[in-house]
């Protein structure tokens, strides 16, 4: 995984180790102690993409958008990226970049329920209908919800074995003083 790392003092280039260092490594120009500062470069255009739109692979390799898109398409699969707010992976026409991340045009176009806007967005899809369904319950909230279904069973279990203890304990204290 091309991660460059530099000294914060002089910028030079440290040795390849010092990315993966915890703490302090010594600068081999300024001969510094320093912490150094990690880049995350693109595998096949080795552009910095620290502060960028970065995509990575199951080898842990980053990639710029475009590089990622080649990447699958030299390797005969189609590049998808992750919408944000649903978590489906969807080509790289079918998302828009968004604050710092993806959203899909269905997401996008579910936040805003304005008819004009609805039809720009399908529109934009080559006047194809989209068969996903704004309402529809995501993997994520399907998640959630089983999460909040099974705090609840366990909230009653734990009530009710406390107050079968508090009566137990209750019984216990009445036969013990007759």
């Amino acid at each position: 995984m091309p991660v460059l790392a530099r000294c914060p003092m002089c910028r030079a280039v440290l040795p390849p180790a010092a990315a993966d260092a915890r703490g302090e490594v010594r600068c081999p120009r300024c001969a510094e102690m320093v912490v150094p500062n990690a880049r995350k470069l693109c595998a096949r255009c080795s552009r910095d993409l620290t502060h960028e739109r970065r995509m990575k692979d199951a080898a842990g390799e980053y990639y710029c958008p475009a590089c990622f898109s080649a990447a699958a398409a030299e390797s005969g699969r189609k590049a998808l990226f992750p919408c944000a707010a649903c978590g489906g992976s969807f080509a790289l026409s079918d998302v828009l970049e968004e604050d710092d991340h993806l959203v899909c045009r269905t997401c996008l176009a579910a936040r805003d329920l304005n008819p004009e806007t609805l039809f720009t967005s399908a529109s934009d899809l080559g006047g194809e209908q989209t068969t996903a369904d704004p309402d529809a319950e995501t993997f994520a909230h399907y998640q959630s919800r089983k999460k909040r279904e099974r705090q609840w069973r366990r909230a009653l279990w734990i009530a009710g074995a406390t107050a079968l203890v508090v009566v137990l304990v209750a019984i216990a204290v009445y036969v013990n003083h007759r």
